[in-house]
């Protein structure tokens, strides 16, 4: 898990011992966090980490191995350095995507290429199974790309949060006001969307062994679909105690969710690994409480037993998302500060 401290945390399978803790991240311009991990496939110790600092780290065993900068370089806009989103390939290249609205890749510790075609920041890149990789932005797009080159590029409506593959061809796009999309990028066609609420969608990850595919919201609502074909069907609607900002189905079939509430959550299937009692109950209140607030039914919507988390894991960030110092004409030196999914104007009359 990676948190707005700047730190990364590694918890073993049984979520039992303590978490390793990696320090690599740093504060720049006042803005900190980690925003992106991915794992490259050749070992649970073996990532990629992205942050505010327009630094993409590589870690194995616990140690920086290497480091890849250029993201937001002759660019002049404030976020230009936040590097959003990570992908690794099948050929070992790490793939990266910025607020610079550019997605880059990288091989053996050099930039080969940079995707330039978006004109609002890259919220998500996925290498595709066939060597090619989509990008996912804030400018209702997600481009296809073969090298450097942009040979496709999809109309989705609404602005792009977060993607990931599915079987074969198809991919997953998650929007803002709660509309999930899939994609067949082969031929360009849009293959079925499903609205699973109002908020937005910031979040998301497949399962192939079963076919379910995950979203998470700003409000703390996750949604469990059904990819049958080219239909989309609900399974079940969970509740979290935070917006879900990360999705990841673990090799048992688990579902983690990294929430903004400071926490982990993995969701179970099977109730002989499941929390106690008391602590399902302390949650359930917590997190209907939340769902109330936002004005949602929560986990009403589910189809068949909601899962039950396992483990909810504290994180340790408790500062907004992003905090910018202002100084004002009286010569105060201030500082706004907001989460992601703020109404802007909230924003402005609290600072």
């Amino acid at each position: 898990t990676g948190a707005m401290d700047n730190t990364i945390h590694l918890y073993e399978p049984d979520y039992k011992a303590v978490p390793q803790l990696l320090r690599g991240h740093q504060s720049r311009s006042g803005v900190s966090g980690v925003r992106a991990l991915a794992c490259s496939g050749k070992g649970p110790d073996h990532i990629a980490s992205s942050g505010c600092d327009g630094r993409v780290l590589i870690w194995s065993s616990g140690v920086v191995q290497d480091t890849l900068t250029g993201h937001g370089e002759g660019v002049q806009d404030t976020n230009r350095s936040v590097i959003s989103c990570l992908s690794w390939g099948a050929d070992g290249a790490v793939i990266s995507g910025g607020w610079d609205k550019s997605a880059r890749v990288w091989k053996d510790g050099k930039q080969v290429a940079i995707l330039q075609k978006h004109t609002v920041q890259v919220n998500s890149v996925v290498a595709l199974p066939d060597s090619r990789i989509a990008t996912g932005s804030g400018d209702m797009t997600i481009g296809i790309w073969q090298g450097s080159n942009l040979v496709r590029n999809l109309t989705t409506g609404s602005p792009v949060r977060a993607l990931c593959s599915c079987t074969g061809s198809v991919l997953a796009a998650a929007l803002n006001g709660g509309i999930v999309q899939l994609w067949d990028v082969a031929t360009g066609a849009k293959l079925a969307e499903r609205r699973v609420g109002n908020d937005h969608l910031m979040s998301t990850a497949y399962r192939r062994e079963t076919c379910e595919l995950a979203v998470g919201s700003s409000t703390g609502t996750l949604t469990v679909l059904r990819v049958d074909g080219t239909t989309l069907q609900v399974a079940e609607t969970l509740q979290t105690c935070g917006g879900v900002y990360g999705l990841a189905f673990l090799e048992t079939g688990d579902l983690a969710a990294a929430c903004e509430d400071d926490s982990c959550v993995v969701w179970t299937k099977s109730l002989s690994r499941a929390e106690s009692q008391e602590f399902r109950t302390d949650f359930a209140v917590r997190a209907a409480a939340l769902a109330a607030a936002n004005g949602s039914s929560g986990g009403g919507q589910s189809v068949g037993t909601a899962a039950p988390p396992i483990a909810a894991a504290s994180g340790s960030f408790s500062s907004p998302d992003f905090s910018f110092p202002v100084e004002v004409a009286d010569g105060r030196k201030l500082t706004i500060s907001w989460r992601r999914g703020e109404d802007p104007d909230a924003v402005a009359l609290n600072f």
